[in-house]
């Protein structure tokens, strides 16, 4: 009798969802973590799609990253995508948050 091993399946870097659109909006804001240690960001921008508006999301370390600053809790600065521009992300999952796809876990492919 055969006996069938198992095996990690490999999953190709291009795999996950890619959404393409225009950057409507970008906010951030800060939240605690859970241990009580630092500070995490929180940033979001809206996609325009076609139908339809899109969040993707991304987290930063304030203390690690130094694209972020933050100040008494308050975002000051942090990555934001050109508004009204065309742009490509690809997301490896999402999550429907207010009647909206939030696309979380994504790479930035193209900027326009």
């Amino acid at each position: 009798m055969d006996t069938i091993k198992p095996s990690a399946v490999q999953i190709p870097a291009t795999a996950g969802i890619f959404i393409e659109g225009i950057v409507v909006s970008s906010r951030a804001r800060v939240f605690p973590p859970k241990d009580g240690k630092g500070a995490s960001v929180s940033v979001q921008h809206e996609i325009a799609l076609n139908p339809g508006l899109a969040t993707i999301e991304e987290y930063f370390d304030a203390e690690k990253d130094l694209g972020v600053k933050i100040k008494d809790l308050e975002v000051i600065e942090y990555p934001k995508l050109k508004l009204f521009s065309a742009v490509r992300v690809r997301s490896e999952s999402t999550k429907i948050f207010n009647n909206r796809i939030v696309y979380r876990g994504i790479t930035i492919v193209s900027r326009g």
